[in-house]
């Protein structure tokens, strides 16, 4: 056997009258094996099936062809842009081979994305969390393509964020303590809450006005700790910097808290006057 390329097979032997049988099968990254011949340049190819009728020891050549290059213009990439779907196990991304063979589909194809976000890495997995995605089509060599790889500059995937709408919170006083509960306010995700109080107020000029007292992420306020003592006060809530869910801020409930620091909502106390008393006998 000789070969042009990589390392030549060993001799074998052969009976006059008797099929050559299996021949080696060679292997190289560039080039396609076309099979064995009776000549470097033309000849007869000879196969398992070929029956052996020569007199003498024969030499067989590896015929090669260069192997395909897979064409970028043969795959077409459809951008996708979806909403964010908690109960979505993934948006693949849209592609399309037509090569002039027709002898490749989308399914020989290694699809890997890549989040455009902070320390990501490519990954198999179809995008799930909201943002853009780069995307990798790869596909190894075999006989008879080049390795191929292609990277679009621009997301082929895109995941909408979703708007959360939150609703006012309830928020609990006594003793000067005011514990917030989200528990009703529809939060969604991963985003950062953070709990804010206000405190109404008159101006010297008898305006109403409204002024941040503090913030947290606890949900807890010492109203004592401010100074301001008895008056009206105002608790809501907004979630920020959550993967996908857009920032949210929910309004404000207001709360009458008294000298001994017990709140009650001003609706229900509105609610309360607006009942009266009853009207005499």
């Amino acid at each position: 056997f000789v070969t042009s390329t990589g390392t030549a097979p060993e001799a074998m032997e052969i009976k006059y009258g008797d099929a050559y049988g299996e021949l080696p099968v060679l292997t190289d990254a560039a080039l396609r094996f076309m099979g064995w011949f009776t000549a470097a340049s033309g000849g007869t190819q000879v196969t398992a099936d070929t029956t052996f009728t020569g007199l003498a020891d024969q030499t067989l050549y590896a015929h090669w062809e260069q192997k395909i290059t897979i064409q970028n213009s043969w795959i077409t990439i459809t951008p996708r842009t979806e909403n964010y779907d908690e109960s979505e196990p993934g948006f693949p991304a849209n592609f399309t081979v037509n090569a002039p063979d027709g002898d490749l589909k989308a399914e020989d194809f290694t699809v890997t994305y890549l989040w455009e976000k902070a320390d990501a890495e490519w990954t198999e997995d179809a995008p799930v969390n909201a943002g853009g995605y780069l995307v990798k089509l790869s596909r190894a060599a075999d006989d008879k393509y080049l390795a191929f790889e292609l990277t679009t500059d621009q997301a082929a995937v895109v995941i909408n964020k979703l708007n959360l709408n939150l609703r006012t919170p309830e928020v609990t006083i006594s003793n000067w303590i005011a514990t917030v509960d989200t528990s009703g306010c529809g939060i969604k995700g991963n985003g950062t809450v953070t709990y804010i109080m206000k405190r109404n107020y008159t101006t010297s000029d008898g305006y109403d006005n409204s002024a941040e007292v503090d913030r947290n992420t606890t949900g807890t306020f010492d109203i004592s700790d401010y100074g301001h003592g008895a008056g009206i006060y105002a608790f809501g809530i907004e979630v920020t910097g959550g993967t996908n869910y857009n920032d949210d801020s929910s309004r404000f409930e207001v709360y009458n808290v008294d000298e001994n620091g017990n709140g009650k909502s001003i609706w229900e106390t509105l609610s309360l006057s607006l009942a009266g008393n009853p009207e005499p006998a």
